[in-house]
């Protein structure tokens, strides 16, 4: 009986991987006539029929018309966290202090990537306020101008401090959108890094 039973696991895992391979061998010849090469089912439907959007171009999806959407009000992004200061409560931005990041070169030049990712469309690359927003694009008749941003090159005793500034990125101010959701608080001291290197050199 065990000399049956141990024939018969022999035939059986050999039976498998040569009957595998006997079927490869016949769907590799094209014997198969029945077997779709073709993905016979589409995994999600429609998927490839969605509108494309050109650089710029409005979305009818989103409210805004914009191709992305804003986030919710008073979520966090993952990697983020909620400013807790509302945007006319000045005097409670003190509290965010100085700027924690050292001078240096490295910081520095990151503070200019995001400044010109960011920034100079309406403060320009020299912080003037005649950005492109306001030098590039062609107004309609009777269509009024982009209100011009206020020159941040300012020195002095009307030079903002960095708790304000910081501020400002964060819960925006006037017309200017806050880019909290964008940037991380070290991003914003970095911005803040290379604002002052633009202001020396007024």
């Amino acid at each position: 009986m065990k000399k049956y039973l141990k024939i018969s696991l022999t035939f059986i895992v050999w039976l498998i991987p040569i009957g595998m391979l006997f079927f490869v061998i016949l769907l590799k010849a094209d014997y198969l006539k029945s077997v779709n090469k073709n993905q016979p089912f589409e995994l999600i439907n429609d998927m490839d029929n969605g509108i494309n959007l050109r650089p710029q171009s409005k979305n009818l999806f989103f409210e805004h018309k914009g191709t992305e959407s804003l986030r919710p009000k008073n979520s966090v992004p993952i990697s983020g966290k909620l400013y807790g200061i509302e945007q006319n409560n000045i005097d409670s931005s003190a509290i965010n202090g100085d700027n924690p990041l050292p001078d240096s070169k490295i910081i520095q030049q990151y503070g200019k990537y995001l400044y010109e990712t960011h920034c100079i469309y309406c403060h320009n690359f020299n912080a003037d306020g005649n950005g492109p927003i306001l030098t590039k694009v062609e107004l309609k008749e009777d269509e009024e101008p982009f209100p011009t941003p206020p020159d941040i090159r300012n020195k002095g005793k009307d030079i903002l401090p960095d708790s304000r500034i910081f501020h400002i990125l964060s819960a925006g101010q006037n017309l200017m959108f806050p880019v909290n959701y964008k940037l991380t608080d070290n991003d914003k001291w970095s911005v803040i890094k290379y604002l002052r290197i633009l202001q020396n050199k007024k």
